[in-house]
């Protein structure tokens, strides 16, 4: 492990809001470590994936790795439901 890399986001299920955080990862994450290597393993006790850094370069990074690559569109998805066809609220009406 390292502090001179910054600290590390481990990876999580994007799906699960509130996804577990063993004891270690938040001690990691408290003390801004970077794990070198980090593996998961499986219920037969073999590693199922393992993170591994090999290489560490110091360089300087351009300011275009910051920006959206060209013909990049946003992508609204308020458009895409088409608000007027999908009314959020509708009103009941009386058949009596």
């Amino acid at each position: 492990m390292t502090k001179d890399l910054g600290g590390f986001l481990f990876f999580r299920n994007p799906s699960q809001k509130n996804s577990p955080q063993f004891e270690w990862q938040a001690a990691i994450i408290v003390e801004n470590y970077f794990p070198m290597v980090e593996s998961e393993i499986n219920l037969q006790g073999k590693p199922n994936v393992i993170f591994e850094v090999l290489e560490i370069k110091a360089q300087k990074l351009t300011k275009t790795l910051f920006e959206p690559p060209a013909g990049y569109q946003k992508f609204n998805m308020s458009k895409m439901m088409n608000r007027n066809n999908y009314p959020i609220h509708s009103k009941s009406k009386n058949w009596n």
